[in-house]
């Protein structure tokens, strides 16, 4: 069974189709010319409507709920004897806009001012300028290899570095900038890696609110080194060695 959707608000039309299949073995055949019963069921797994639909000569059938209105929502369903379909009955409003942070590109090391970058631009194509932008960014502190000589070594608790507000400009555009400090209580010669989160929630002037977030790794060292080197190799065998580099946000 599909539904042309996964959520509807109540009173929508919800389109249904179903494929009826015979399974003999590894053998296959559609099953034409047959009747089944479809139930739609509520959040508590009630009746709300029940349809006889028969296959035709593809060994399908179709047919439409209409989403209920005064009940429960949530998760309701479409079933048979043979089959299910899950989806969602909500009240719900479609966005106007959308935010979104660019990825944060270059090399950088410990101690550099960060500057991020994002923006919010409504479905229509406009730019939403003067929102207000609520941001904060954390740090959150692992390793490539937490296994040393005298044991493990000891996991960060994730902190909050800066947080504060701006306004997007005319171009929807907004900026977040921190110093990328590390951790100074973690050893340096385990070679800690910072991931810095910056999340931003943009609220325009009608109170609709969505939030965006991206995110950069640094670390006292500047590339991860990964080669195809088994444990164990054939010394008469030819192989071909492959050595791979990245920055630390992959």
């Amino acid at each position: 069974l599909f539904t042309d959707r996964k959520i509807y608000r109540p009173g929508q039309t919800i389109y249904f189709k179903g494929i009826a299949i015979q399974y003999t073995g590894d053998k296959r055949d559609l099953v034409t010319d047959r009747e089944f019963t479809v139930y739609f069921k509520d959040v508590n797994n009630q009746e709300v409507g029940k349809q006889v639909l028969k296959t035709n000569e593809f060994g399908s059938f179709e047919g439409t709920f209409t989403a209920p209105f005064g009940v429960l929502t949530g998760q309701m369903s479409i079933q048979s004897d043979y089959g299910s379909t899950y989806f969602r009955v909500e009240e719900y409003k479609k966005p106007k806009f959308f935010a979104k942070m660019d990825p944060i590109e270059g090399e950088f090391k410990l101690g550099d001012e960060i500057k991020a970058t994002g923006f919010a631009e409504a479905y229509a194509g406009n730019k939403i300028d003067g929102a207000k932008v609520k941001y904060r960014v954390t740090r959150n502190a692992n390793y490539y290899n937490r296994w040393w000589y005298w044991g493990w070594y000891p996991q960060a608790t994730p902190k909050e570095v800066i947080s504060g507000e701006t306004i997007t400009d005319e171009n929807g555009a907004f900026k977040v900038n921190f110093n990328a400090v590390p951790d100074e209580t973690l050893d340096k010669r385990a070679l800690p890696m910072f991931t810095y989160t910056i999340y931003a929630d943009v609220i325009d002037i009608n109170g609709e609110t969505h939030t965006t977030s991206t995110y950069i790794t640094i670390g006292y060292q500047s590339l991860m080194l990964s080669s195809n080197v088994n444990s164990e190799m054939e010394n008469d065998k030819p192989f071909e060695l492959n050595i791979y580099t990245t920055n630390l946000s992959g």
